[in-house]
C-alpha cells in the first residue's frame, strides 16, 4: 500500500507540524503505561491522522521512534538511535540537547523535511560555547519522505569535528 503523491505531502505537512510542537516544542511529555522507562509525545488535529515520537534515553545513549498513523493502521515511520559522549560534562550534556532541539525547531519552523532532522548545518550559542549542528542525509539534494536516512552530530565549533558531543543515526520510511 504505498503513498499518492497528494497523500505524502499531506504526511510530511502533518510530520513536521506534529515535530514543531512536540519534542522541538513546548508540549507536554508523557510515558506509555506498559513501556517502563518511555518518554512519549502524542498529537493529533486531524481526525484521521496521529502522531507518536517515544523515545529511551536513561542515560547517555537512546533510540526512539516516531509513527503516524491513518485511522488506525502505521503508515510512516522514522527510527533514531545515538547519544551524547558520556565523557561530557551535565552542563555541555544539556547544550548539546538544546542545540538539537533548536535546530530542528529551526528546520521545522521553515517546513523543511531534510531526512526529517534539523538544517544542514546550524550553529547555537551556549554556556559552554559555541556548537555546530550538521545532518548528514544519504542525499543531501533530495529527501524523500518515503525513504531517508543519515546522520546527525553536534561539536564545539572551537574544536572541530573530531569532538563530537551528539551523534544520532536515523532512518524514515512510508509502509
Amino acid at each position: 500500500m504505498g503513498m499518492e503523491k497528494d497523500e505524502i505531502q499531506e504526511f510530511k505537512e502533518f510530520f513536521l507540524k506534529a515535530s514543531r510542537q512536540t519534542y522541538a516544542g513546548d508540549y507536554p511529555r508523557t510515558t506509555i503505561g506498559e513501556l517502563a522507562g518511555s518518554n512519549a509525545y502524542w498529537f493529533g488535529e486531524k481526525e484521521d491522522l496521529f502522531y507518536c515520537d517515544c523515545y529511551f534515553a536513561p542515560g547517555d545513549k537512546g533510540f526512539g521512534t516516531i509513527t503516524i498513523w491513518r485511522r488506525m493502521v502505521p503508515r510512516w515511520g522514522m527510527q533514531y538511535w545515538g547519544g551524547v559522549n558520556p565523557r561530557l560534562s551535565k552542563t555541555a550534556k544539556r547544550g548539546a540537547i538544546r542545540c538539537l532541539k533548536a535546530a530542528l525547531r529551526t528546520a521545522y519552523g521553515s517546513d523543511l523535511f531534510i531526512g526529517g532532522r534539523g538544517p544542514l548545518h546550524f550553529t547555537f550559542p551556549t554556556v559552554v560555547g559555541v556548537l555546530v549542528y550538521e545532518n548528514h542525509p544519504r542525499d543531501p539534494h533530495e529527501s524523500d519522505f518515503t525513504d531517508s536516512g543519515g546522520y546527525e552530530v553536534i561539536y564545539p565549533a572551537d574544536e572541530g569535528k573530531e569532538t563530537v558531543w551528539f551523534r544520532h543515526d536515523y532512518h524514515s520510511m512510508a509502509l
